[in-house]
């Protein structure tokens, strides 16, 4: 590594896959567009990305951009789906009986937290704006156990945000 240059500034696009069985990874077709600050969940064997910077402009933290993504592993294939109706980056996404939930994020890097709740239908590929959750989120997680949705840590603001909110349930 001592001739190798590290940069959190470069944003790539390939895809790799694990197998925990034979411990190997296998390169994948590569995602459309090179992003960072985007999220994921799968629905029904395939994987949704959503979001994220648009590294065109800026490949530290550029602008939100409302992409999603679906990738089929079994065909090796990635197609565009549906822009989010509010774009953002930091965000979580999870899934729940088979429709995908946007939480959170911010519309640019350094900016201020948005408690925006969007949901993503794969069936009729369309998002709806839900009522907000209750606080800002960015940089944090979320999880489905059960049908309802955890949101876990995260900052209620981005620079000098000295807590993270409470962690809460959506059912």
């Amino acid at each position: 590594f001592s001739n190798t240059k590290m940069s959190w500034r470069v944003t790539t696009s390939p895809s790799m896959e694990y197998n925990p069985a034979t411990d190997r990874w296998r390169r994948r077709a590569d995602l459309p567009e090179p992003r960072s600050a985007h999220a994921s969940a799968t629905v029904a064997g395939k994987i949704y990305v959503v979001g994220g910077a648009d590294v065109a402009e800026n490949p530290a933290f550029g602008p939100a951009i409302p992409t999603t993504f679906v990738y089929d592993p079994k065909g090796d294939l990635w197609n565009s789906r549906a822009q989010m109706t509010v774009a953002r980056i930091f965000l979580a996404v999870t899934a729940v009986a088979d429709k995908l939930y946007a939480l959170g994020g911010v519309p640019r890097g350094f900016t201020t937290a948005e408690a925006t709740l969007q949901q993503y239908d794969p069936d009729t590929d369309s998002w709806v704006l839900l009522p907000d959750m209750p606080f800002t989120r960015a940089n944090h997680m979320a999880a489905t156990v059960n049908g309802k949705i955890y949101v876990i840590g995260g900052r209620d603001g981005f620079i000098g945000s000295p807590t993270p909110p409470p962690s809460t349930v959506y059912e």
